[in-house]
């Protein structure tokens, strides 16, 4: 997981750092984030894994290719020329971090 996690940290550094080098230029540097998505790094795995990945996603179901070209399509046009030295994720809330399996109560405000 280090090497993984270096090289995600690697890409979103070098992002910021072109995003300053190019702002002065009109030239805007993002970088999207996708999550489990849908391509053709899963191959012929079984569906029961294929529907383990869709369950940990917060989402409920893995993303689809075309979520990550919409969003390369919107930093692309004119709607996006003040967005530069970002990290987007196309993740279905996965980056946001898992939710609670409980419900916690505070018992001090808690009434039946």
């Amino acid at each position: 997981q280090a090497l993984y996690t270096a090289t995600k940290f690697g890409v979103v550094g070098m992002t910021r750092a072109a995003a300053l080098d190019y702002a002065a230029y009109g030239i805007t540097v993002n970088a999207i984030c996708p999550g489990y998505t849908k391509t053709s790094i899963f191959g012929d795995i079984p569906e029961a894994a294929m529907a383990m990945f869709a369950k940990d996603c917060p989402a409920g179901r893995m993303g689809d290719p075309m979520e990550c070209a919409w969003m390369a399509l919107f930093l692309a046009s004119d709607m996006a020329r003040y967005i530069t030295g970002a990290a987007i994720p196309v993740d279905g809330a996965l980056s946001a971090g898992h939710q609670n399996v409980t419900t916690w109560k505070n018992p001090e405000l808690y009434c039946e």
